[in-house]
């Protein structure tokens, strides 16, 4: 289930009039990236320092933000947390991609800002992603389509390859799943790290 370019609450709306406004500064993120990066910040296995990743998501102007959308933005990160606290992933979680148009009647999407906002996110905590990627063989595979789109060199391998738009098909629909997987695993190993602590 993926959430097109549709905030799905007025605070959402909000959010996405914030962060897609035409004069944004270049280096605050789309709203697209913002979901990504909160997504990821969820499902850090320590919670990450709020003042270190608002300061990311905003950039150079982080000081003349108002204090409202900083709020919402916190409150952003705790309800896609939430959803992943509650086991509700599958159901629930829904990434917010890009809306590029449509074509023979069907929508066109990109995730690229949804996966690079992601990956962003989680060099807060890549030694513990890194160990859990040793551990488990899945969890590279369950990070191919966020790498993919996330970064050049994924847009490149996937721009020449001969059967293209067939895989960008198959790996956007793959992203959502993935994620809640992913959460899953890193949500078992601090568990199992609280444990053994």
């Amino acid at each position: 289930m993926v959430d097109e370019d549709r905030p799905a609450s007025p605070e959402d709306e909000e959010l996405a009039e914030f962060f897609d406004a035409e004069d944004a500064p270049e280096d605050r993120m789309t709203f697209s990236a913002f979901d990504g990066f909160a997504t990821g910040i969820a499902l850090a296995p320590e919670e990450v320092p709020q003042a270190a990743w608002v300061a990311i998501a905003l950039g150079e102007a982080e000081e003349r933000v108002p204090s409202r959308i900083v709020t919402l933005m916190a409150q952003h990160v705790e309800k896609v947390r939430a959803i992943f606290d509650a086991g509700e992933g599958a159901q629930r979680f829904s990434p917010v991609f890009d809306l590029l148009g449509e074509e023979d009647g069907e929508e066109l999407v990109s995730p690229s800002d949804w996966c690079a906002g992601f990956l962003i996110a989680t060099e807060f905590y890549r030694e513990t992603l890194d160990a859990l990627a040793e551990s488990d063989d899945d969890v590279a595979d369950l990070l191919t389509p966020i790498v993919t789109f996330g970064t050049d060199e994924g847009l490149d391998t996937l721009e020449a390859d001969e059967d293209g738009e067939e895989l960008a098909d198959q790996l956007i629909d793959a992203i959502q799943p993935n994620v809640v997987r992913l959460a899953a695993l890193l949500r078992a190993g601090a568990s199992d790290n609280g444990a053994s602590a």
